[in-house]
């Protein structure tokens, strides 16, 4: 059974609400957590069932509660079965990202080298054991372009490590056209149009532009559709 704490998911909609699932580590993990303007706070981490329906009908318990309670929240996935691409939009910390050229796991890392570097992670009851990434299993280097990229090796990598990765990634490093980003991005400049109006031609024209690319886009993956 799932246990989740739904009091520490954030109401705020300036606050990003992620649940993060992987099946690329030794055991099937979840992991939840909250961005808010001052920290990336991981609220628990906990252990799935290792079988495919049992699976599905957690996540399908976890969805269900999260809506009787009312909370706005994202579901990433990583699966390497395949099995599971109808739940959650689905991530893998080893694909590139197109816009970067970069493995997403060299994003995630390089956020949370930044994140750690000024305390921006909060952890359950301050304890961070379960996440702290070993600089034995870290290889840092530059690619063709100059940019950073971090080599794991991923048969050493503690699964709370992995699954916090992915969490960091989905509420960090969202594309711009994923549809929860733009959906949180028009709900902060709707807010301040009273005051600004906001109708200048170049705005109007850039917003439009984008809300048009937004409804191409699926609040959740559909099947086979890998974001």
């Amino acid at each position: 059974m799932v246990a989740l704490f739904f009091g520490d998911f954030m109401a705020d909609t300036n606050t990003i609400n992620v649940v993060a699932i992987s099946l690329a580590t030794k055991q099937p993990v979840m992991l939840m957590g909250s961005l808010t303007q001052n920290a990336l706070h991981i609220i628990e981490l906990t252990q799935l069932p290792a079988s495919i329906p049992k699976l599905r009908e957690s996540i399908a318990k976890l969805r269900t509660k999260l809506a009787k309670a009312g909370r706005d929240v994202t579901i990433y996935t990583e699966d390497p079965t395949g099995l599971l691409r109808d739940c959650g939009y689905q991530l893998r910390l080893d694909s590139v990202a197109p816009a970067d050229s970069r493995p997403l796991v060299s994003i995630a890392l390089e956020r949370y080298r930044a994140l750690t570097s000024v305390n921006g992670i909060q952890y359950p009851g301050g304890d961070n054991s379960a996440y702290r990434i070993s600089d034995s299993v870290i290889n840092i280097k530059l690619n063709d372009m100059g940019k950073t990229v971090y080599e794991v090796d991923w048969a050493n990598i503690k699964d709370g490590t992995r699954i916090m990765l992915l969490l960091i990634y989905g509420a960090m490093c969202q594309g711009p056209m994923q549809a929860d980003y733009l959906r949180r991005m028009f709900a902060a400049m709707d807010a301040g149009a009273s005051a600004a109006k906001a109708s200048n031609g170049f705005l109007a024209a850039t917003v439009g532009y984008d809300r048009l690319q937004q409804s191409k886009f699926p609040a959740a993956a559909q099947p086979g559709e890998t974001l």
